[in-house]
C-alpha cells in the first residue's frame, strides 16, 4: 500500500509540473522604437526674406526664394529648433524657436 501511495505521488507530481511549465510566459522584450520623423517647412511671406535656411546653427543647404516655401528634414520629432535665413551675402536674420510637433511643421518668416 505504501509503493501504491508513494507511485500516486509521484505521478501527480510529474503531471503537474508538465502541465505547470516553467511558471513564467514566452514573451519577447520588446523591440526599442524609433523616434519619429519630422521635416520643417520654412515660409517666406515676404518679398525681401530670401536666403539659406540654417537650423540649429547649421546650413542646411536648403535655398528660400523670397516669397516662397522650402522644406528642410528630417528631424526627430519632438524637439526645439532655431531657425535662421541668411542670405548669400551673410545678412543674417532673427531666429525662430519652433518644437517640431507633427510630420510636417511650418514657420513664416515675414519679417528680416
Amino acid at each position: 500500500m505504501k509503493k501504491f501511495l508513494l507511485l500516486i505521488i509521484v505521478v501527480s507530481a510529474t503531471l503537474a509540473l508538465t502541465l505547470a511549465g516553467c511558471g513564467g510566459t514566452n514573451t519577447q522584450p520588446p523591440s526599442p522604437t524609433q523616434p519619429a520623423m519630422c521635416y520643417l517647412r520654412v515660409a517666406s511671406t515676404s518679398p525681401n526674406v530670401w536666403g539659406y535656411v540654417w537650423v540649429n546653427g547649421m546650413n542646411t543647404g536648403v535655398y528660400l526664394n523670397a516669397m516662397g516655401v522650402a522644406q528642410v528634414g528630417p528631424y526627430s520629432c519632438g524637439q526645439q529648433v532655431s531657425v535662421q535665413i541668411i542670405d548669400e551675402f551673410g545678412q543674417q536674420s532673427h531666429i525662430e524657436i519652433v518644437n517640431l510637433s507633427g510630420p510636417i511643421t511650418t514657420v513664416s518668416f515675414s519679417w528680416w
